[in-house]
């Protein structure tokens, strides 16, 4: 099935999809449900048969019920941020990463004979003035740094292969904003940027100068995740600020090792006023094949259960996200495997790998997994690449 799309030119694309997204935006305030709905429809002419009949009936069910997490989230972004981000979401997320990207590099898979990943991620720098427990960035010094032409590289030749999705992390990003606010601009719009940060009290940055830094990329960055444990280990920056960074904030814990449970309650209440989601994390490098779903004995998990209410499981084989809601605040508790290759034996007897994930670290050098691992390239060419699927494996996870 060819699209709606396939005979015109990248300008013309994006310039057709932005027409059709102010239409829908236009009329979201008539009739929202009825018009997030329709956009099942407008993506089908967009993939075509990318994605099967079933994906698509799936999408349109889920999409109909203002109760599903994706009808909540949708909804969430139309109210409450500027339609401008709202639109270049839209066309970044919707058209570049998922339609154009994806396109790309299936053919590209095809004319190299190698395979290329959805998502690239890498370290601008391991510079950071926090010492937080169950952060990798503290192992490797604070001294290592990818150069701007590095950094301009990577995204340079990512875009070419159909890499439109980028994870930046650290160090920490926001120690050095304008660096960070030069790495940015050289990234183009059609990217999607995810940025890990403790969005800490700093002595050479004011929270006003770090939330102007949002206002000023909202249309860049897809999301902040913001580190806040249940023990202190930085200088925060006060709660109220986190209600005025202009892009799309997740709040990140890691519940290391003898965390005060009692304390749960009390910490999801702390960012009710805000409406920010929050993943509970455990801590990877205890994590195993054996252990990745276990729940009967999984402690974190059993004192989620306890205090908050469980809502479904989703997963694949490197990782999972189990599901909570409380008083309309989702929660998940996420756990992922310390590596991101898999060995694995099929029936036909075939041993080969599974590659996750690509890391670039500060240094330039290539990670097949965030155990300092090197990537070998020339295993990476016979590799077997599987896309980031989590399925549905219990309960409900779209609310």
């Amino acid at each position: 099935m060819s699209t709606a799309l396939d005979s015109l030119s990248h300008k013309v694309q994006r310039a057709a999809v932005g027409t059709m997204v102010d239409v829908a935006l236009a009329h979201v305030n008539k009739d929202r449900q009825k018009a997030i709905a329709e956009m099942v429809d407008v993506a089908k002419q967009f993939y075509g048969d990318s994605f099967s009949e079933e994906t698509y009936e799936h999408a349109h069910a889920v999409l109909a019920d203002p109760d599903s997490k994706w009808s909540k989230l949708i909804n969430c972004v139309l109210s409450q941020t500027d339609p401008n981000v709202a639109r270049t979401t839209a066309l970044n997320l919707g058209y570049e990463a998922f339609f154009r990207g994806t396109k790309t590099i299936r053919e590209n898979r095809v004319k190299y004979r190698c395979n290329i990943p959805w998502l690239i991620l890498f370290d601008p720098t391991s510079a950071c003035n926090m010492h937080c427990v169950g952060c990798w960035a503290g192992e490797y010094g604070h001294k290592n740094n990818l150069s701007f032409e590095d950094m301009d590289k990577i995204v340079t030749e990512g875009k070419a292969l159909g890499v439109y999705l980028y994870m930046l992390t650290g160090g920490e990003p926001l120690a050095n904003l304008e660096a960070l606010q030069k790495m940015l601009d050289a990234i183009p719009t059609t990217h999607k940027v995810y940025i890990n940060t403790t969005f800490p009290v700093q002595e050479h940055t004011t929270l006003d100068e770090m939330v102007a830094f949002t206002e000023r990329n909202k249309d860049k960055i897809t999301c902040m995740n913001i580190s806040r444990h249940l023990v202190k280990y930085v200088e925060e920056s006060p709660d109220q600020v986190l209600g005025q960074i202009a892009c799309p904030t997740r709040i990140n814990c890691v519940l290391y090792k003898k965390y005060p449970a009692e304390k749960l309650p009390q910490y999801v209440e702390r960012f009710l006023p805000y409406g920010i989601p929050i993943q509970f994390r455990y801590d990877y490098t205890e994590t195993t094949p054996k252990n990745l779903y276990d729940q009967d004995h999984d402690p974190i998990l059993q004192d989620l259960k306890k205090y908050f209410t469980y809502m479904g499981l989703d997963g694949c084989r490197m990782r999972n996200g189990f599901h909570f809601e409380y008083k309309g605040l989702h929660l998940t508790y996420h756990k992922t495997l310390p590596y991101s290759t898999i060995v694995e034996t099929g029936e036909d007897g075939v041993t080969y790998d599974i590659l996750y994930d690509i890391l670039i670290k500060q240094n330039g050098d290539l990670h097949s997994d965030w155990t300092n691992v090197p990537l070998d390239v020339e295993k990476y060419r016979r590799v077997v690449f599987e896309p980031y699927d989590l399925k549905v494996l219990d309960g409900i996870v779209d609310f």
